[in-house]
């Protein structure tokens, strides 16, 4: 019953929070600790016994503190709560961004469907910090105001790390006074704000790899990358060419799986570099576009990409939505919600049909598709603007 209430993120930043009380390290611990520190403080067990105890950055099991003087049950009400307003929050920066009102009404309606932001609520993870974050950056960064961008977005990594794709993006656009702001960002908040508080678990959190969770693919079979909450191009070629419980596969190879997640995910990256290329003169108002399709690939080429890290894709979804008039490419992206939404609402009802378990990514590819071609019609308007002058 417990476990169906959800919370289950919000119990490891709860958990996290009364160890930093008692003094002890966050990245320590083995698994037998972590769970003598679940079972004092919470009413069921973690869910992965091959996890790190903790794989958050320790910003947030300090910055979680208010949230944790309660049940942790009544807490996680309030995390919820908080998260609400949160995303609400992202969605009126959003209308600002988009439609310059605090309140548009299709962004709004967007996001009242946009089904990994219940998931996110049900699990209690950060990714609404995590998405108000980045619309904060591309707000200011609209406003051309680089180093409140590059603020907004340290504040996000400071949290949790799964931004980081922005800054190789950045660097490789030499857009360095944002990279130059988001670096001075993170300084401040973990060098001078945190690391006094607790440098010892800031230093573990670095020593440890706890970050290289957010980035590095597994090293071995797990049957949990199968599970269709797992939305990664790795999930998807893992349940076709590997046996799992969830539905019949083309093969059982986890070599197989891997190289061609490398191959679809290496063609993702290839088609961001040659967008995205530093050399085009390109007007500021394609930056947003540019981001939108980096943020679009982020939960594909992870190995880890739950269904609730889909959250922050409403904002290359917008971006896209407002960036064309063409009935088609609308059209496609109307099919890539409609595809999000059903995996997030019918994925246990799908158990067993394998190429339907991953209707998820599909969504996603169909986004990042029309970014890609929206960004490349505006970069050859532009082109033939130039010849013609």
């Amino acid at each position: 019953m417990a476990q169906k209430l959800g919370g289950m993120d919000f119990a490891s930043f709860y958990v996290a929070n009364r160890t930093l009380k008692e003094g002890r390290g966050l990245y320590t611990m083995n698994h037998q600790q972590w769970e003598s520190q679940w079972s004092k403080y919470v009413d069921f067990a973690p869910q992965h016994g091959n996890e790190p105890a903790y794989i958050y950055p320790p910003t947030l099991a300090i910055l979680i503190s208010p949230l944790t003087t309660l049940y942790w049950r009544t807490d996680l009400l309030l995390w919820r709560a908080l998260n609400v307003l949160i995303f609400a929050i992202s969605a009126s920066v959003l209308s600002l961004l988009l439609a310059d009102r605090l309140v548009d009404p299709l962004v709004f309606t967007v996001a009242a469907v946009w089904t990994p932001s219940y998931a996110n609520l049900y699990a209690g993870n950060t990714n609404g910090l995590v998405l108000l974050s980045i619309v904060l950056f591309l707000f200011f960064a609209s406003r051309c105001r680089s180093d409140a961008a590059g603020l907004a977005l340290s504040a996000g990594l400071a949290i949790k790390p799964y931004e980081a794709p922005l800054l190789i993006y950045l660097g490789w656009r030499r857009e360095w006074r944002k990279l130059l702001a988001v670096l001075i960002g993170l300084v401040v908040i973990l060098g001078i704000i945190i690391a006094p508080l607790n440098w010892h678990n800031l230093v573990e959190y670095w020593r440890t790899g706890a970050w290289l969770s957010f980035v590095a693919p597994p090293l071995g079979p797990a049957v949990w990358f199968a599970h269709p909450r797992i939305q990664s191009f790795y999930a998807f070629f893992y349940r076709a060419f590997t046996a799992n419980p969830y539905g019949p596969s083309i093969a059982n190879s986890v070599t197989v799986a891997r190289l061609l997640t490398l191959l679809a995910s290496s063609s993702l990256l290839l088609i961001i570099a040659y967008l995205t290329w530093p050399r085009r003169g390109e007007e500021p108002r394609t930056f947003a576009l540019q981001v939108g399709l980096v943020i679009a690939a982020m939960p594909l080429v992870e190995a880890f990409g739950e269904y609730f890290h889909l959250m922050v894709v409403i904002v290359p979804f917008l971006l896209c939505w407002y960036a064309t008039a063409s009935r088609v490419r609308r059209g496609v992206l109307i099919a890539a919600l409609l595809l999000i939404d059903v995996q997030g609402v019918f994925w246990s009802d799908l158990v067993g049909r394998t190429p339907l378990l991953s209707l998820g990514t599909y969504g996603m590819v169909l986004i990042f598709c029309v970014a890609a071609s929206s960004l490349h019609g505006l970069q050859m308007a532009r082109f033939v603007e130039d010849v013609g002058e």
